[in-house]
């Protein structure tokens, strides 16, 4: 039997933490929304929508202020609660490979290569299972984490208005939506490097054994040497380092494209209103 894992009741504590802090999160992101400028400015355009009854408009912004809270809230309710279970489901499976890599080597100098294979099968089992269940939520929580990050730091760059409360609010989205990222891929790649060496220690195990060299030799290659032992993004992405820093690149890359066209057009409607502006002067003139 493998020893309890350590470390069980520092993981509860934080869950815990981790819970308090991501709601938190949430709800001063709220909070900097209500008492930003981007609420009054809000506000103020609707007000000077015409189409719309004075006696709505009020109404209308009651309604825009539960949206913005009420989706928050959802959407981190989502992400908190899915992304929090597959980060410590990746971190638990990072335990146990790491404690059977441990218990391995005693159990090689006990000579008892079946107790590894047996402990083994059941991890695999396992982790294969929990990749078949959370691979399609992570890849989908995973886009909607980059989609926000994207639009969080475009914000962030183009939307404050030099008020502080957005800055700071459009901040904090970033950092909150970061750490979302982050604790998909980290603990993912973390299981999976510990996956590859419990695997590396399945697939020398014949050698520690020249006495059942042959036998251990067809077993392991018939059962374990292609299999795939690993966390994925829906069976189509390996989760590691290389594509933590593709996804941050990627978000960079096209937060410069937008801001970039996004500085172009201001430029080229500036650039229209001042030639309407001459003309309208000429004319003036002429009459």
């Amino acid at each position: 039997m493998m020893r309890p894992i350590r470390g069980f009741y520092v993981v509860k504590i934080l869950m815990f933490l981790y819970c308090l802090c991501m709601n938190g999160f949430v709800f001063i992101v709220v909070l900097l929304y209500y008492l930003s400028s981007s609420r009054i400015l809000d506000a103020e355009e609707i007000r000077n929508i015409l189409y719309i009854p004075e006696e709505f408009k009020g109404f209308i912004s009651f309604l825009l202020d539960m949206w913005f809270g009420s989706t928050v809230i959802l959407y981190n309710s989502i992400w908190i609660s899915f992304i929090g279970y597959y980060s410590f489901v990746c971190h638990f499976m990072k335990l146990i490979l790491n404690e059977f890599a441990s218990y391995s080597q005693m159990l090689i100098k006990k000579r008892e290569y079946q107790a590894i294979l047996e402990v083994y099968h059941k991890i695999t089992q396992v982790m294969i299972f929990a990749d078949n269940f959370l691979s399609f939520s992570a890849l989908a929580n995973l886009i909607g984490v980059m989609t926000s990050l994207f639009w969080a730091v475009y914000s962030l760059v183009f939307f404050t208005n030099g008020d502080y409360l957005s800055y700071l609010r459009y901040l904090h989205g970033v950092v909150h939506v970061l750490t979302f990222l982050l604790m998909i891929m980290l603990p993912a790649t973390a299981a999976n490097v510990a996956a590859k060496v419990a695997k590396g220690i399945v697939l020398t195990l014949p050698g520690s054994f020249p006495e059942e060299y042959k036998k251990l030799k067809m077993y392991v290659q018939k059962n374990f040497k292609h299999q795939e032992l690993e966390f994925t993004l829906w069976k189509i992405y390996t989760i590691d380092k290389s594509l933590l820093i593709s996804e941050i690149g990627t978000v960079i890359t096209y937060g410069i494209l937008v801001g970039t066209l996004g500085t172009v057009q201001n430029s080229l409607d500036n650039n229209v209103k001042s030639f309407n502006a001459g003309n309208n002067h000429n004319c003036t003139c002429t009459y």
